[in-house]
């Protein structure tokens, strides 16, 4: 259970240092209990910015313009709680919170041994509740390191997500494109469909989206968007709203519960953790 990020501040101070007497975390939801969300026979895209809240992307231009999911560190709830304080206070409606990654903190779930998992899971479900969070995402490079194929996870990980995150609407994974897509009936994982690079051009990005958007033939498309942090969002949004009027850009939130509703991507994963 680490931190991943090298740019962390002086976290041996930070984590003496309290949220304010009173403050509650509370996010930005967009769904209300009960009501039934049905999709429309169209694209729906949601943004996941990566490594959010430690790499800088919260301060450039256009946060608050767009639908925008962040990553939350969860552990910075003991090694940084003002820090946090300071992004939850600043956020806009457009900025919604999610649990990541893997863990409570950085975690790849292959590398960890089956009988460790699960305590792992609920401590990560239980830092949750405290943030006011309800969507999870996971990242795993066990093996091979950033390889497009090398993100994928096995049904027993999957199950045990779903098993020991009862509260959560849904998951998650991977970081550059991947294939494993699951459902129970109930919630779904759907994984990274793009990796919007800081390198492709916006004339790129777009005509990528566009034959994604065409190979992917079902109607309603789940399409999950991972930005890395240099792209700001006027870029982002600058691509998305290049992309037609059947295309709509929609909260993480309301985008998973959608896709609870009518999940159109074919169950798939791995078999065994050594794939």
């Amino acid at each position: 259970r680490i931190s991943g990020l090298h740019t962390l501040p002086n976290m041996s101070f930070l984590s003496q240092e309290p949220v304010t007497p009173g403050f509650e975390f509370k996010n930005q939801h967009n769904i209300e209990p009960g009501r039934e969300y049905k999709p429309e026979k169209k694209v729906y895209i949601a943004c996941i910015q990566t490594d959010c809240l430690g790499l800088g992307a919260w301060t450039q231009p256009g946060r608050g313009k767009i639908p925008y999911a962040w990553e939350v560190t969860m552990n910075w709830k003991w090694m940084a709680p003002a820090m946090l304080e300071f992004f939850y206070s600043e956020a806009t409606p457009n900025d919604y919170f999610i649990g990541s990654l893997g863990g409570p903190g950085y975690m790849y779930p292959r590398a960890i041994p089956p009988e460790k998992l699960p305590d792992l899971v609920k401590k990560a479900a239980s830092m949750m509740k405290d943030l006011d969070l309800n969507y999870f995402e996971i990242m795993d490079h066990a093996q091979l390191g950033q390889k497009e194929f090398n993100n994928n996870l096995t049904l027993d990980i999957i199950e045990t997500y779903f098993e020991y995150m009862p509260d959560v609407i849904g998951f998650g994974n991977g970081y550059g494109p991947s294939n494993t897509f699951y459902s129970d009936g109930d919630r779904t994982m759907v994984s990274f469909d793009y990796y919007l690079s800081p390198d492709r051009s916006e004339k790129d990005a777009v005509a990528d989206l566009l034959e994604l958007i065409a190979l992917n033939t079902e109607r309603p498309y789940f399409l999950l968007l991972h930005v890395r942090q240099w792209s700001n969002i006027d870029r982002v949004k600058s691509i998305l709203h290049q992309l037609g009027p059947d295309v709509e850009i929609v909260p993480l939130d309301l985008f998973t519960i959608m896709a609870n509703h009518t999940p159109t991507l074919e169950n798939w994963y791995l078999q065994n953790r050594t794939d």
